[in-house]
Formats: structure tokens, sequence, C-alpha cells
């Protein structure tokens, strides 16, 4: 029951991309209903890079192509309207707006709602130990060194940021 996923958010040194948009979008919204608001939205964007907004508005598109794609290629291959439900997953999974947070959790019951296919792990115990038990070793590993992310394949190969 604490099976959870997360959305896709693209980062950009740790700010969310969807953010950087919805922000932008509001301060439009803003300065158009208040004039006033002007200079203070022109303080906060002008502080924006040249070609960040639309580096975070390709960041979204990409990633929400990506997932659509995973998905209908995957999950939801032998759906009959995969393409569309691959497309609206996606998109629904990589709106800022519906999860508001990078790490914030999207429940097994919600993402099936959502029509993502769900295979509980309370369901097969086998899988479930496997599961919990990799990430028992990834969270003592966090939690007795200096790793905070940690990325490794099949393959053998990892890769590891440390802060110290």
């Amino acid at each position: 029951r604490q099976s959870a996923i997360g959305p896709t958010d693209p980062q950009f040194g740790g700010v969310a991309a969807g953010g950087v948009i919805e922000e932008f979008n509001r301060a439009v919204r803003e300065t158009t209903d208040n004039p006033g608001s002007t200079a203070m939205w022109a303080q906060i964007i002008g502080k924006y890079p040249p070609t960040y907004l639309g580096d975070c508005q390709k960041a979204v598109e990409a990633s929400q192509k990506m997932v659509a794609e995973w998905l209908r290629t995957n999950m939801l291959s032998t759906c009959a309207d995969g393409e569309s439900k691959s497309r609206s997953i996606a998109e629904w999974l990589g709106t800022h707006a519906n999860s508001a947070m990078h790490n914030r959790h999207i429940t097994a019951d919600v993402a099936e709602k959502r029509g993502l296919v769900i295979r509980r792990l309370e369901e097969d115990s086998e899988l479930q130990d496997i599961v919990l038990t990799i990430h028992h070793a990834y969270m003592a590993t966090f939690e007795r060194s200096g790793a905070k992310k940690m990325i490794e394949n099949s393959n053998g190969k990892s890769w590891i940021r440390i802060v110290s």
C-alpha cells in the first residue's frame, strides 16, 4: 500500500521546468490584469538566462513525448486506444500543476484511475521482497554515506553523486 510513483518533472539546476513555465504564465496574467506589478515581475523574470524559458518548455515537451512513447510501446502496447491513452497519461504525469512539487507521491490507486497498469507489490510476495530489499539497501547507503543520488543498470554500470 505504500507503493507510489512520482511525476515526470524535468529539472534545471534543481528548478522544475514546469514551475518556471507556470511562473512566467502567471507573470503575463498578472501584468496584464495589473500593470503596476510589471516592475516586480521584471525583477523576477529578468533573472532568467537567455533561452531559459524556451529550454524549460522544450524539456517538458520532450519528457512528455518520451513517456508517451515508453507507455505506448510497453505498458499500453496491447491496448486498442494505447496511442491516445499514452499521450493523456504522459501529459498528466508531466503537468507541473498536477503535482506541484518534484517529490510528490502519486498513489497506486490514483495512477490506476489515470490508466496506468499497476502490479501491486502486496499481491506478489516474491516481487515485494526483491523490491524492498533493493529499497532498503539504497536507503542504508544514503544514510551511511555521502551518496545523494544513484543510478545503476543491469550491465553493472553506475553513477553516484556524492555530497560532502
